[in-house]
């Protein structure tokens, strides 16, 4: 897990006037599945399958080889990603990210190679899905007015949403009840 001095500093060069910390956590990194996966992995097995059957086939033309092998390399290592490679991008994303709830807003804090916050006010906030998970872990998103994408969130695919607006949530966390009870009485404050 990164240093939680890091997401504070961070954290403290967001914060407004009058703007306490009420909570911050952290994913959990063992929660690897989502509901996604359900399509994902049959895919990625697919997709890897289909790439290592057309290298192998490539490998014992005659004619022509090297081109079909070149071809289907790139195909190979995207499959290798999306069926093993995005639980690791997972496990990495989720030890560098913070969750925070002060009086004002949430936020969602990535400190890796290119530190990101990202925040949401109560005010913005119209309501909040909490999907539980096992024991007393759980997912809280956000539901706004904007139109955003969270087709590729938590499954190790984030990257695909860049180009699409992506709102902060807090996925797999430990104990999601708390940080739930602490949002829903601040929107109750701020959204009067």
């Amino acid at each position: 897990m990164a240093d939680y001095r890091e997401f504070e500093q961070m954290l403290i060069k967001e914060l407004v006037k009058d703007e306490e910390l009420l909570w911050r956590g952290q994913p959990n990194p063992r929660e690897f599945f989502t509901k996604f996966d359900i399509f994902f992995i049959p895919f990625s097995l697919l997709w890897v399958g289909f790439a290592f059957f057309f290298l192998v086939k490539s490998i014992s033309l005659p004619y022509m080889s090297f081109v079909f092998v070149l071809g289907s390399i790139p195909f190979v290592i995207v499959g290798l990603y999306i069926t093993i490679g995005r639980f690791f991008y997972k496990v990495y994303k989720k030890k560098r990210t913070m969750y925070a709830i002060t009086c004002k807003r949430i936020f969602e804090i990535f400190s890796g190679s290119r530190p990101k916050t990202k925040y949401l006010y109560f005010r913005n906030i119209s309501g909040v899905n909490h999907i539980k998970g096992n024991n007393e872990n759980g997912s809280i998103t956000f539901r706004t007015s904007e139109n955003t994408s969270e087709l590729y969130a938590n499954t190790g695919m984030d990257f695909l949403n860049r180009q699409l607006s992506y709102k902060p949530a807090f996925y797999d966390i430990d104990n999601s009840d708390i940080p739930e009870s602490m949002i829903n009485t601040q929107l109750k404050k701020h959204n009067i």
